[in-house]
């Protein structure tokens, strides 16, 4: 049996390279829907949106680096696990909002008639 010798892999291009030193990111701007608030006011990035994505391209960047086919194999199926997890967690996401816009909604709509609303007119009850 002999040893196939492979070429060196050609790692990430200068336009890849230096979006990523710049601090380019998968991530949303501040402030979006994923960015949900936490009691701590953190989330793990394992359990935010913006976080899987980051971690899945800096998996696909290790693997475009690695110099083993199987090291490149996993870092890929690990970028794409990463992946589907911020696509179910943006879904989830994404399927909520309507319910709490409604929920929003029908709060505002009804403090003008709470008795603790500041222009409740005590007359009235």
């Amino acid at each position: 049996m002999t040893d196939t010798v492979h070429p060196p892999r050609e790692t990430a291009g200068p336009s890849l390279q230096r979006w990523v030193n710049e601090g380019g990111s998968l991530a949303r701007a501040e402030g979006s829907p994923t960015q949900a608030s936490h009691p701590t006011g953190r989330k793990e990035a394992r359990d935010t949106v913006a976080g899987c994505r980051n971690r899945a391209v800096e998996d696909r960047l290790s693997a475009a680096a690695t110099d083993t086919d199987n090291g490149r194999q996993v870092l890929e199926r690990s970028a794409a696990s990463w992946e589907r997890r911020a696509d179910a967690m943006e879904e989830t996401e994404n399927a909520s909002a309507p319910q709490r816009a409604a929920d929003r909604e029908l709060w505002a709509s009804e403090e003008g008639d709470h008795p603790l609303a500041p222009d409740h007119d005590e007359a009235t009850t």
